[in-house]
């Protein structure tokens, strides 16, 4: 019963190492991917024409650093 249970275990993991080698950690919580349909990107790229986030703590930052990536990247500029 033991191996049986083993094999599965094995062909579980080796099925799992592709998906868990295509994403760090990061990717895996905040995809940023291209939107798709380029109408709705160049919509988002009219309406978005700066973004502000206001304070100097820690906290901005972060937020700030966010939207240095994901913009780019969804809106492919």
């Amino acid at each position: 019963m033991e191996r049986p249970i083993a094999a599965f275990l094995l062909g579980l993991t080796l099925l799992a190492v592709p998906v868990l080698c295509a994403e760090d950690g990061y990717e895996l919580w905040l995809r940023y991917r291209k939107v798709d349909d380029p109408s709705r990107r160049a919509q988002y790229r009219d309406a978005i024409g700066h973004v502000v986030v206001p304070g100097e703590n820690a906290t901005s930052e972060i937020i700030r650093s966010e939207f240095q990536r994901a913009l780019p990247a969804l809106l492919d500029t």
